[in-house]
C-alpha cells in the first residue's frame, strides 16, 4: 500500500537543554493477502512524539522520547458487503545516552558510545466479529567506537576507527541477540580539500543463524575552496548493508536481512557536482548541482538548486532555500516511473 504522512515539530533549545515535539498526521490505502483478502484504509492516525535531551558534558547527553496516536482503520474483506473500522492506538517510550566519552584531541585516543531501550506498542480494537490485537516490538542497543588521528605532513590526517555494538529484539516482530563489529579509514587534506573513506561492517553472530549481514563502501570528496564558492565533488560506492552514519548504521535495525533476501549484495553508486556562484551583489551564493544514483534495482537522477548567505571560513549558514528535482525509476518491475520535486527552507536561529 501507500501512505502520505504530514509532519509539523517545534524545538527549543538552551545551554544544556533541548526540548520539542512534533505532531504528525498520515493516510493510507492498501490491501491483505493470505487465506484472507481484502482493502484496508486508514482515514487518518495523528501522533503526537515530545523529547528532551539533557548535556551531561558539551558532547555527551542523556535523551528520552515519548509518543501518542489515534487513529481509525476501514477493512473491507473479499466477498462481503461489510465493512469493519476498529480505532487504533499507538504508545511508544524511548531513552538513551550517546556522545563523546574520551576526547583525544588531534593526536590521542577518542571514545564515542551510544546507549538506548525503545518500546512500541499499537493497539486495534474489536468490533463486530472482528476479535482486536495488539503489538509490541522492544530494542536494546548498545555501541563504542574507537577513533585514532594520525598527523601527516601538509595539515593532513590518517584516522582508522574500529566499532563494536551490541543489540537485542523483542516482542513480535525481529527477535534475538546479535553482535555487529565495524572498521574504517578516512584520509583528509584540509588544505586540498580532499577528504576519501573506506568503511565495512559484518554481522558476527546472532541467535538466528540465518541472518547475515556484510557491507563496504569507499567514498571521495573534493571541495577545493574553504567558502561556498567554486566547484565541488563527491563520488560513493557501496556493496551489501549501510554503512555510514557510525554507531547509528552499525545498530541499526534495518541492517539485519535473510542471506538470499533482496538488497542482501546489492550495489549503489553515487555522485553529485556542484558548483557555488556570486549572486545578489556578491552577498549571496547560489549553488546548482546534479545527482546521480544507480543501485542493483534503481536508479535516481537529480537536479539541485541551493540559495545561502556568502559562507566564509568557519562561518556557518544562517539560513538556506533549496530545490531539488528527481526522477526514480525501478529496474526490477513494471512500476511507473516517480518524479518529485522537494522545496526546503531552513533558519537558523
Amino acid at each position: 500500500g501507500e501512505v502520505s504522512t504530514a509532519l509539523v515539530g517545534a524545538e527549543w533549545r538552551a545551554e544544556r537543554w533541548q526540548a520539542g515535539a512534533a505532531l504528525s498526521r498520515s493516510w493510507g490505502s492498501g490491501s491483505y493477502g493470505g487465506a484472507h483478502r481484502g482493502e484496508v484504509d486508514t482515514s487518518g492516525m495523528t501522533g503526537l512524539f515530545p523529547y528532551g535531551r539533557y548535556a551531561l558534558t558539551p558532547r555527551l547527553g542523556i535523551w528520552a522520547v515519548a509518543g501518542w496516536g489515534w487513529g481509525q482503520l476501514s477493512l473491507q474483506p473479499d466477498g462481503t458487503a461489510g465493512e469493519y473500522q476498529p480505532g487504533t492506538k499507538l504508545s511508544m517510550t524511548a531513552v538513551g545516552m550517546d556522545g563523546l566519552l574520551l576526547d583525544g584531541g588531534a593526536e590521542g585516543l577518542s571514545l564515542v558510545s551510544t546507549a538506548e531501550v525503545l518500546r512500541v506498542r499499537t493497539v486495534s480494537e474489536g468490533v463486530a466479529d472482528l476479535a482486536g490485537s495488539e503489538g509490541i516490538i522492544s530494542r536494546r542497543r548498545l555501541g563504542l567506537e574507537a577513533t585514532r588521528a594520525f598527523p601527516l605532513s601538509n595539515g593532513a590526517a590518517l584516522t582508522p576507527s574500529l566499532s563494536v555494538g551490541i543489540r537485542e529484539d523483542g516482542g513480535d516482530a525481529e527477535t534475538g541477540f546479535g553482535l555487529e563489529m565495524g572498521a574504517g579509514l578516512s584520509w583528509n587534506d584540509p588544505g586540498r580539500g580532499i577528504r576519501g573513506e573506506l568503511q565495512g561492517r559484518s554481522l558476527l553472530s546472532h541467535v538466528e543463524e540465518d541472518f547475515r549481514e556484510q557491507g563496504l563502501a569507499l567514498s571521495f570528496n573534493w571541495d577545493p575552496d574553504p567558502t561556498d564558492r567554486g566547484p565541488s565533488l563527491s563520488v560513493s560506492h557501496s556493496l551489501g548493508t549501510a554503512t555510514d552514519g557510525g554507531l547509528d548504521a552499525l545498530l541499526n535495525p534495518v541492517a539485519i536481512q535473510v542471506l538470499d533476501g533482496p538488497g542482501s549484495n546489492g550495489q549503489q553508486s553515487e555522485a553529485r557536482l556542484a558548483y557555488g556562484l556570486p549572486a545578489f551583489a556578491d552577498h549571496l551564493t547560489m549553488t546548482p548541482g546534479l545527482g546521480l544514483a544507480l543501485a542493483t534495482d534503481s536508479s535516481t537522477y537529480s537536479l539541485l538548486w541551493a540559495l545561502t548567505p556568502y559562507d566564509q571560513p568557519d562561518q556557518g549558514e544562517p539560513w538556506e532555500l533549496s530545490l531539488q528535482a528527481e526522477r526514480h525509476e525501478d529496474n526490477t518491475s513494471d512500476s511507473p516511473v516517480n518524479h518529485s520535486l522537494k522545496l526546503r527552507f531552513s533558519l537558523l536561529f
